[in-house]
């Protein structure tokens, strides 16, 4: 399976040890608001 672009830097993220994730805004970033909601990271 494909991975998105979301789901490249979600992954990048928790695996440099990311635990949260502040400042999250705006509407054309929703894919990746999304990614972040369904991993690990608290946002």
């Amino acid at each position: 399976m494909q991975k998105t672009v979301s789901q490249v830097i979600v992954d990048t993220l928790s695996e440099a040890g990311a635990k949260r994730c502040y400042g999250i805004v705006g509407d054309t970033i929703n894919h990746f608001t999304n990614t972040i909601n369904h991993s690990d990271i608290e946002s």
